[in-house]
């Protein structure tokens, strides 16, 4: 009959429609457990990303975020205004280093750049800080957690924080974890090198300690830095972009392009102006040290108008540098800290 042949219809249907349902929900679990194998890991009950962390919210979306961000902001407040007052206090103290050998910071530039610079670096690095203070504000959305350290925790740790900043995962690979090792640890050097060059900069007379002999090491160290990092990137750009291997050739983004291109400029740009720095202060011997620069400023010695050339290439070094803090927060580059601070909570 008619209502026989409807029932056994419906009945089909549904049958039909729950079997397309399993099949859909099937596929959507094993793809989801490739992706969490493949990028996530659990810790505590955290959903943690290697090097990077990133939470699964809820749909519709779970309770309001914390407002945690609000000591970070003063913070970071606190450090331009610092930052901002002690390139004021240097300049209007003219506190200047007496001996023979030393260099002069900020040497030919105008006092409108420096003024710039001291306002704008600042204000770029506390972008970063709330950038990134959103980003754990995210992070916090996860259920709470105990990463207290203890007694019974500190010491494996401390041997994972150890682990993730000698990036020991990466030199299982001896080729990737060399070049990338040239890269990290003589950003770190070369990062070092600046700060120290800048609180020697504030400082008294009677303080100041960038001079003489360990002006000349101080030289030395930053020149054999900035080589080593340059060596690094460009090992790099040849691995991603002509060697390119399949694991890497699947992964490539634009960013990518960006972390190195920057990388680039920041190394170039610092030697270019290193070197006129050198020429346009009459190749001091002293300056022999600066194993690169010194080389590379009796190449360009004999250039018309040294003094614009140098302001040049200390302004494309400045904007270069400025531009890796705009991206530092929003790229993979933040992984440089976020790695070993999760490898330390794990």
């Amino acid at each position: 009959t008619l209502s026989s042949f409807s029932l056994r219809f419906c009945i089909s249907r549904s049958k039909s429609r729950d079997f397309r349902t399993f099949i859909a929900t099937s596929r959507l679990r094993i793809w989801l457990r490739s992706f969490w194998q493949a990028t996530t890991r659990l810790v505590g009950r955290w959903v943690m990303r290697t090097a990077e962390s990133v939470v699964f919210t809820d749909c519709p979306p779970g309770p309001d975020e914390r407002l945690t961000s609000i000591r970070r902001s003063r913070s970071s407040s606190i450090a331009t205004s610092t930052s901002s007052a002690s390139g004021i206090t240097a300049t209007v103290f003219q506190w200047h280093d007496d001996s023979s050998v030393q260099r002069e910071v900020f040497g030919n530039i105008p006092a409108a750049w420096k003024a710039v610079f001291y306002t704008v670096v600042p204000i770029v690095i506390v972008y970063g800080a709330v950038i990134f203070a959103q980003r754990v504000r995210n992070w916090e959305r996860g259920g709470p957690d105990d990463r207290g350290t203890t007694r019974k925790n500190v010491a494996q740790r401390l041997k994972d924080f150890r682990a993730g900043v000698y990036m020991q995962t990466l030199l299982r690979d001896p080729a990737a974890g060399v070049m990338h090792s040239l890269i990290y640890f003589n950003f770190l050097i070369l990062l070092a090198v600046t700060t120290v060059l800048e609180i020697n900069h504030q400082l008294p007379e009677s303080a100041k300690f960038l001079h003489g002999d360990v002006y000349r090491g101080y030289a030395l160290v930053g020149d054999g830095a900035g080589a080593l990092f340059l060596v690094g990137v460009v090992w790099a750009v040849v691995r991603r972009y002509v060697q390119r291997p399949y694991r890497i050739r699947i992964k490539s983004k634009p960013e990518h392009a960006v972390i190195l291109g920057t990388f680039l400029a920041i190394g170039v740009t610092g030697f270019g102006a290193e070197a006129y720095r050198i020429a346009l202060a009459g190749r001091q011997d002293y300056e022999k040290w600066s194993v690169i620069g010194y080389p590379l400023s009796g190449l360009v010695d004999d250039t018309a108008r040294l003094a614009g050339w140098h302001q040049g290439w200390w302004l494309a070094h400045v904007l270069t540098f400025v531009f890796f803090l705009v991206i530092l927060p929003v790229t993979m580059l933040r992984h440089m800290f976020t790695s070993p601070l999760n490898m330390y909570l794990k």
